[in-house]
This record gives C-alpha cells, structure tokens and sequence, in this order.
C-alpha cells in the first residue's frame, strides 16, 4: 500500500529535527570552521574574477579605440 505524501515528508521533517537536535557542540564548531573556510575561499575567488573582469574591460576599451581610429584613417582616405 502507498502512503500519502503528507506523511512521508512529514517523517522526513521529523527525522531532520532529531538529527538536528542530535549534533553536538564539536560537530557544530568544525561546521563553522568548514564555512569560514569556503567563505575565505569564495572571497578569494571572487577577487580573482573581479580582477580579470577588470583587466578585459580595459583591454576592450583599448581595442574599441584602436577600431575607431582605423575606421576614421579609412574614412579620411575614402576607402569607406
């Protein structure tokens, strides 16, 4: 026989809740730990891609102007 979906994801909860209340203080403080670890990593992260992000913008920049000025060269030759 099938049971209802209520009581499955009720015994779910359920069963969450004890092994909630089940940690101890060692368990939680090395899950802070971990946290803090991968939240530095994250940083770290991101400051490497806000950096590059950085670098291509200024790269597209100078690129768009070298474009600029070979399409006005052209168009001061009448090529365009």
């Amino acid at each position: 026989m099938h049971k209802p979906m209520f009581n499955c994801l009720y015994s779910n909860i359920n069963h969450k809740n004890i092994l909630m209340s089940d940690k101890r203080p060692n368990d939680l403080e090395a899950q802070i730990e971990r946290w803090k670890f991968r939240n530095e990593q994250l940083h770290k992260h991101n400051q490497k891609i806000t950096s590059e992000l950085r670098e291509v913008r200024k790269d597209n920049e100078k690129l768009a102007k070298e474009i600029n000025d070979k399409i006005k060269l052209l168009r001061e030759k009448g090529v365009i």
